[in-house]
């Protein structure tokens, strides 16, 4: 866990696309422990997450504990449950980013799937890049099931920083509940 102990970009691609800056800012200027907001045209907004966020700690400790329900998930999942991803951490240097990946898939040691987005500071990380990342070193996982979110334990720290009005919001752009 050293590796996403430096300066940690969050990018929320997968659930939130570039419809959220506008809360996801608001949320960023009144969270003490974050590093602020990179905004790329044509790509979503990138959250800066200071290294002392004891909540991001937090939920990527809990995804770490509950990943087997997630791939007990993908391996059969049904009709309701779409929108499977991981999160990993690319590192170059002392730079680390962690990125969502899409059309996931487990080989039973292995996650595989695409970057979803450009990274920021990253030169050696592209958009649909197939990459693959051990279990145990994922940031995230989620899927929607029901319209609403499972996992998204990142989004999750973040979304509990919001106000009601910026909840609402992110709930109606992201097409999916958090509860």
């Amino acid at each position: 866990m050293n590796r996403m102990r430096t300066s940690r970009a969050l990018s929320l691609t997968t659930i939130v696309p570039l419809l959220l800056a506008g809360a996801l800012y608001a949320q960023a200027q009144t969270n003490a422990s974050s590093g602020g907001i990179i905004r790329r045209a044509g790509e979503p907004d990138c959250v800066q997450i200071t290294e002392d966020n004891k909540e991001m700690d937090r939920a990527v400790q809990t995804a770490h504990k509950t990943v087997n329900e997630f791939v007990a998930v993908l391996r059969s999942p049904e009709g309701n449950q779409r929108r499977f991803a991981v999160k990993k951490p690319f590192v170059e240097g002392n730079k680390v980013e962690h990125s969502w990946l899409n059309e996931v898939s487990f080989d039973g040691r292995l996650f595989h799937g695409k970057v979803d987005n450009e990274p920021v500071d990253l030169r050696g990380v592209h958009l649909g890049q197939e990459v693959s990342v051990p279990s145990d070193e994922i940031s995230d996982w989620m899927y929607v099931q029901d319209g609403r979110l499972v996992g998204g334990y990142t989004i999750r720290a973040m979304y509990q920083n919001m106000s009601p009005a910026e909840k609402q919001r992110f709930e109606k752009d992201a097409d999916c509940q958090i509860q």
